[in-house]
C-alpha cells in the first residue's frame, strides 16, 4: 500500500474546501480555521443594530403614532443602519425580496439565499443562519416577531390605514405587505471579513 505525505492530505484537503457550494461552512483543515466565524459575535452584533432600530422605531410610534414611524423609516433608517455599521466596525444592511424601499433590493447572491430561507421556512427546517466563506458574508433571516409589524407590513385587515397611505406616498412600488406574525420577511446581510483579526 502506498503512504500519502502529510502536504499530500493537505493538498486533498484544501481541494476538497475548493469545491465546497460558497454557502457551506465546512471546515477541511486546520488551516482554514481561522476563515470561521464567530457567529455568536456576529448575531450580537445584528441584535445590537437591531435593538437600535426598533427603540427608534417604538419611539417614533409612540409619540405620533404609526404615520410617524413611516417617515422614520424613509428618512432616517436607512443612515441610522450606516451609522450603526461604523459603530460595529462591519457593513450591515437588510434585504428582502419583497422590499419597501428599492435601496433593499437583493442581489442575484442574496436572492438565492432568500430562497434557501424561505424554502427552509416552508418545510419547517428554517437555517438559523447562511455563511457565505468565500465573500467573508454572514446571512441572518428576518422573521415579523411582533404584532405591531403588521400595522405596516400585514394584510388590508392589519395594516394601520393612514400608515399605508404614507406608505403608498413614500414607496408607490411597495412589496412588504401581506405578512402574517412569523413569516420570513427578509435578511441581515453583515461582511465580517474585518471582524476576523
Amino acid at each position: 500500500m502506498k503512504k500519502v505525505s502529510t502536504g499530500g492530505i493537505v493538498l486533498l484537503l484544501l481541494l476538497f474546501a475548493a469545491c465546497q457550494t460558497e454557502t457551506d461552512t465546512i471546515v477541511s483543515s486546520d488551516q482554514l480555521i481561522s476563515d470561521v466565524p464567530d457567529t455568536d459575535r456576529l448575531d450580537s452584533l445584528i441584535g445590537e443594530v437591531q435593538s437600535v432600530l426598533i427603540g427608534n422605531l417604538t419611539s417614533a410610534i409612540e409619540k405620533e403614532g404609526f404615520e410617524s414611524a413611516v417617515l422614520f423609516c424613509s428618512s432616517k433608517a436607512q443612515n441610522l443602519t450606516d451609522s450603526m455599521s461604523e459603530v460595529v466596525g462591519a457593513r450591515i444592511s437588510r434585504v428582502s425580496a419583497q422590499n419597501r424601499n428599492e435601496k433593499n433590493a437583493p442581489d442575484a447572491y442574496e436572492k438565492e439565499v432568500l430562497l434557501a430561507f424561505q424554502k427552509g421556512k416552508e418545510s419547517g427546517n428554517m437555517p438559523l443562519s447562511q455563511i457565505n466563506q468565500t465573500q467573508h458574508t454572514y446571512y441572518k433571516p428576518i422573521l415579523i416577531g411582533m404584532p405591531v409589524c403588521l400595522k405596516c407590513h400585514g394584510n388590508e385587515e392589519d395594516r394601520d390605514p393612514a400608515a399605508y397611505a404614507v406608505i403608498k406616498e413614500y414607496y408607490p412600488h411597495d412589496k412588504a405587505i401581506e405578512y402574517s406574525l412569523g413569516d420570513f420577511r427578509g435578511m441581515w446581510v453583515l461582511d465580517y471579513e474585518g471582524l476576523l483579526d
